[in-house]
């Protein structure tokens, strides 16, 4: 694919069509054009108005625009590159793609109208034609292009099509298909030769044609659609959709989809037809020309083989004659005459001279070619030549010389050299050859060398000139470009034992009549049959969708609430069903329009208020009326009781029978057996006790209202008179007594919710504490008053706004948004100089979804001034232990000295010795921990991280051989150096060491990774050691914290190793992470910034 930055160069020019249907083609492309124009001119009025404002700059913009951009990167789709156009000198390299051409016409098509887009295309098509095309068509098909993707980007249908229409990239795929098509046709319309070379010529580029119109109108339309949804509001849209014509009717929509099947069908049988008679009328072809060339290349080797066998016998006759000179004319003629396959023979002498020749007054003198010189040279080293002397200017064949040294003895020199000269075309063994390769027709038949000379051919003016025969293999049909530009068939037959071949070629066209010839009779029987099949379709849709018609309105007239006219038809088919199912939707509406209107009556007053003495009522009342009931009565028992204490009743309709005494009774049988219908309820005496009663009740109907699990009441209805209840109705006031479940769960869960509300929000009013409640995108939904010392304001007007914005402590804010889900906590210092104590824990649903997060604050101020009181005496307390047991340290080593202590004094002192030597540790450990709390400023230095980890590891290695632990460590290379304080951050690693040691198992391993991340160096240290239990994770940088007991077992130790490691992280901004697992150990991961740039690095 060639790559062109920019294409518009050469000569502007536009060409008129070669053939007569070019301007049948042009005429029919102007006629489309002022269609669209019309339609274009009923977008928008007509006047000046219509180029105000954004529009005529927009227009004028992409008219200037347009030859630029049409210009700007073309892309060539390869075709053959032996492909030229029929009867022209003209060479193609293939159709071009403009990557950016159809951009502004698509712009305009999308912001402006139809007329501006095609004024847009006509430029760039103008741009096209004269500088690529030099096509006048392409103008006019360009501008046709443009108008139509405009009319489709503008179609108001509101169905998929519609909407895909609509779409710019859709459209201009659509477009792009149809200028592809266009183009092949002015490809057919502007080349030469018969109308079958230029249907040849169209089909060999309508593949690479059709693909590079696609691709540019598909990029021009991808980047319209971009247009499209960032500028939505200056982008055409319909002001209404409507129905597309296809869609208008059944018929037209069956009518729509056979077609539309029927096309696409039709396309791909007449796709699969003509490759099929293509294929059939080259193998016909092909047979044809193979055994031309077969025939005819299967007699050259039999004249190669006489024309040597008669020049090699004639001059050994000769060498019997002793001297050339010897040798006389009737000798040779003599010869001729015994085997007529000569028309010459000579005696040349050893200087390359004839002296003899059978024809001595007609001679033909073919020696002063340096051919026959070359070779007569090597024929009298001994060696038989052949050699092709071209035609004279009076002869019109080409000559073939048998040249054969003529000597006296085998092993003698030769004394001079016997040549047999033959002209091709009248040879008597190549006769048959000749007439076989005139036989071609059309195309032509003939003999080349090995060069590609042509040395045999029915036309004389083709002898000697040379063919291209590049393209194929011999003994395979190819294809290449005639001499006249039209395409060829080429069949290459090697002639066996010699470097000639027998070439049949037969132009293209005659495949492709006889291809059209096959095909034609099939595409006349598809037309016909599919005519009557749209004809047929559409007719019997039509009957079928008559009544149908009826019934859409029958169903329009329901739709519209029109349920008192009877729906008509009849019949046993599926009409008149249908029509009959019409009828029962309708009567059955009516009866279900009414109840209907009381389950949406029921379910508004429901939904309108959580107080029952509200929503109940018109419930009731609505029931009444529906079923006719004289007395309908709610039962709720209080909440959490399923039987006894105090019912809550509501009522609907007069009690003038006592009718209420039968509450207890009906809770009982609705509890017991459900709902239930008594009829004559004074014949169910077992069943239902009425003495109590001062008005008989004819009809009792009973629903139970419960849930899933908690009966909650019942409903019960009374009726005077009989009543029978349809099924219609019981299963109506089943979905009544299922909303009032909802709505009483409801009402008495809104309750409770209300109560721990308002006690929730006491708690948070009283507490001390400061609670700051975050959503999922870091808004404060949530501050107690007592949050208002860290806040901007009062607590209530922190709502809905980001932490960032309301806190006043960046610390404060950092902590509450930072990531992970795990609980943490950490030390506030408030502005007032107050400290709090901050724990946040995450609000999830699940394990991923992130709801909030809530953080409480705790002032421990004083504890911390205390624990401050505790460092300075803890640490004055052991500084002045510290020399006492020194002291007693060194004594008691020096009592060996003192003279021999027997076994049980050694004992003791070896047990002073150990006590001194923990006492010291504890000791240096407590006044680590006062320096670091202390504050000193750190001894800053620009270092390495590996010698220290390397140093720690080396103070640690002792204790690790005791307990046979391997340490491994892994260094990343190329690491800058960091600032730090070396003493300090040795101790940081080293305890962390030493503390991966305590708690592993024996023989187990310590791995060490030291690595560089983009602000900071990490150094994990990772052990299989026990573990650390979730419940102690959050307290092991406490001071003096051990753990659970089965950790204290493990190794002794005040507690206060990882307190200080901790505490040197914190002081260098750093800080330490821990995951652990019980039983499967721990991973403890320092982080230490980098403070020193890479100039410092470099130079350690």
């Amino acid at each position: 694919m060639e790559i062109f930055i920019w294409g518009l160069q050469g000569a502007f020019s536009l060409g008129l069509p070669l053939r007569w249907s070019g301007y049948l083609f042009g005429s029919l492309s102007i006629i489309a054009l002022i269609a669209l124009i019309h339609q274009g001119s009923k977008e928008a009025p007509h006047g000046r108005a219509r180029f105000q404002g954004y529009r005529l700059i927009l227009l004028v913009a992409l008219l200037l625009l347009a030859p630029v951009v049409s210009g700007i990167l073309w892309l060539r789709v390869p075709a053959e590159s032996s492909l030229v156009v029929p009867g022209l000198p003209i060479g193609t390299g293939g159709p071009i793609i403009a990557v950016l051409g159809a951009l502004p016409w698509m712009l305009a098509a999308g912001l402006l109208g139809t007329w501006e887009a095609m004024a847009v295309g006509f430029v760039v098509g103008l741009m096209r034609g004269g500088f690529q095309t030099h096509s006048l068509l392409t103008p006019l098909h360009m501008t046709l292009q443009a108008g139509l993707v405009a009319w489709l980007l503008r179609r108001e249908y509101k169905e998929w099509l519609g909407k895909a229409a609509r779409s710019p990239f859709f459209s201009g795929l659509v477009g792009g298909t149809t200028y592809g098509l266009l183009r092949s046709i002015e490809n057919f319309t502007y080349s030469g030769g018969s109308p079958f070379d230029g249907l040849d010529f169209a089909l060999a580029l309508f593949a690479p044609t059709l693909l590079a119109s696609i691709l540019e109108t598909g990029i021009a339309g991808a980047i319209a659609e971009g247009v499209r949804w960032r500028w939505r509001k200056v982008w055409h849209q319909p002001r209404r959709f409507v129905a597309g014509p296809y869609q208008r009717s059944m018929a037209a929509r069956h009518v729509t989809v056979f077609l539309l099947l029927g096309t696409i069908a039709s396309l791909v049988v007449l796709e699969g037809d003509w490759l099929l008679a293509k294929a059939s009328a080259e193998e016909m072809l092909a047979d044809q020309m193979s055994q031309t060339a077969i025939q005819a290349g299967e007699a050259i080797p039999y004249f190669i083989q006489t024309g040597r066998s008669l020049v090699r016998s004639t001059a050994d006759v000769l060498a019997s004659f002793g001297e050339l000179n010897a040798i006389e004319a009737a000798d040779l003629t003599q010869s001729m005459r015994r085997a007529p396959f000569f028309s010459q023979l000579d005696v040349v002498n050893p200087e390359g001279l004839p002296i003899r020749s059978s024809q001595s007054e007609s001679a033909l003198d073919f020696y002063p070619s340096l051919t026959v010189e070359d070779a007569l040279t090597i024929v009298l080293a001994g060696v038989p030549q052949e050699v092709v002397v071209p035609p004279a200017d009076d002869e019109a064949s080409v000559h073939m010389g048998f040249l054969y040294p003529i000597a006296s003895a085998t092993d003698a020199p030769a004394s001079g050299v016997l040549a047999g000269w033959t002209a091709l075309d009248s040879n008597p063994m190549l006769l048959p050859v000749v007439q076989s390769l005139s036989l071609i027709s059309p195309g032509e038949a003939f003999v080349v060398d090995e060069r590609g000379v042509i040395l045999l051919h029915p036309d004389h003016a083709r002898l000697m000139t040379w063919v291209d025969l590049t393209g194929g293999e011999a003994g395979e049909i190819f294809t290449n470009s005639a001499p006249d530009g039209t395409r060829q068939s080429v069949f290459v037959f090697e002639v066996s034992g010699y470097p000639w071949r027998v070439v049949v070629t037969a132009p293209q066209s005659v495949v492709n009549s006889l291809a059209l010839r096959i095909a034609a009779r099939l595409f006349l029987v598809l037309v016909v049959v599919g005519a009557l099949l749209v004809l047929a379709v559409y007719f019997s849709i039509r009957r079928l969708t008559l009544p149908l018609s009826q019934m859409a309105l029958a169903a329009e007239a329901i739709a519209s609430g029109e349920l008192s006219k009877p729906v008509a038809g009849s019949g046993d088919d599926e009409v008149g069903r249908l029509a009959a199912s019409f009828e029962r939707m309708r009567s059955s509406l009516k009866s279900r329009l009414e109840e209907m209107g009381l389950l949406l009556n029921v379910s508004q007053t429901l939904a309108s208020s959580f107080e029952l003495k509200q929503a109940i009522p018109p419930i009731l009342a609505g029931i009444q009326a529906l079923c006719d009931a004289d007395f309908v009565r709610l039962l709720l028992l209080p909440a959490g009781d399923t039987a006894g204490g105090t019912l809550e009743t509501f009522q609907e309709g007069s009690d003038t029978g006592n009718w209420a005494s039968l509450d207890e009774q009906v809770i009982s049988l609705c509890l017991q057996g459900g709902q239930f219908v008594l009829d004559n309820p004074s014949r169910a005496s077992a069943v239902l006790e009425i003495a109590s009663l001062t008005e008989a009740i004819e009809t009792i109907m009973g629903m139970p209202i419960k849930g899933k699990e908690i009966f909650l009441g019942a409903l019960w209805i009374a009726h005077r008179k009989p009543h029978a209840y349809t099924l219609a109705e019981i299963d109506l006031l089943s979905i009544i007594a299922g909303q009032l479940e909802a709505s009483v769960t409801n009402a008495r869960l809104y309750q409770i919710a209300e109560q721990e509300r308002m006690r929730l929000g006491a708690v948070l009013q009283a507490t001390p504490n400061a609670v700051v409640v975050t959503d999922g995108y870091g808004n404060i939904s949530l501050a107690n008053p007592a949050a208002e010392s860290v806040l901007h304001g009062r607590a209530q007007d922190a709502v809905g706004k980001s932490v960032a914005e309301c806190l006043k402590v960046t610390q404060l804010a950092e902590f509450l948004l930072q990531t992970g889900s795990e609980a943490r906590t950490a030390e506030v210092q408030l502005e007032d100089g107050r400290v709090m104590f901050a724990s946040r824990r995450d609000v999830r649903a699940g394990r991923d979804a992130l709801l909030g997060r809530v953080c409480v604050l705790w002032d421990i101020t004083h504890y911390k001034k205390l624990d401050m009181l505790k460092s300075e005496f803890v640490a004055s307390v052991s500084h002045d232990l510290r020399t006492p047991l020194s002291m007693l340290h060194g004594h008691a080593r020096m009592l060996g000295a003192a003279g021999s202590m027997n076994e049980r004094q050694q004992e003791l002192v070896n047990q002073i010795l150990e006590g001194t030597e923990r006492m010291t540790h504890l000791v240096d450990n407590l006044l680590d921990q006062s320096r670091v709390d202390a504050g000193y400023d750190l001894d800053l230095e620009p270092m390495r991280i590996e010698a220290i980890v390397e140093d720690a590891i080396e103070i640690c290695k002792p204790q690790a051989s005791t307990r046979q632990i391997e340490i491994h460590l892994t260094l990343q290379e190329d690491m800058r150096a960091i600032e730090a304080d070396a003493v300090l951050l040795r101790q940081a690693i080293g305890n962390l060491v030493d503390n991966a040691i305590k708690y592993s198992h024996q023989d187990g391993q310590v791995r060490i990774v030291v690595s560089q991340e983009q602000n900071h160096q990490r150094i994990r240290i990772e052990d299989d050691g026990i573990g650390i239990a979730p419940s102690d994770l959050a307290r092991i940088f406490e001071r003096y914290y051990r753990g659970h007991p089965s950790e204290r077992s493990q190794a002794d130790g005040p507690g206060l190793g990882l307190s200080i490691a901790k505490s040197i992280a914190e002081r260098h901004g750093g800080r330490i992470d821990v995951q652990s697992r019980l039983g499967e150990g721990s991973v403890f991961t320092l982080f230490i910034p980098m403070r020193t740039d890479e100039s410092t690095s470099d130079n350690l």
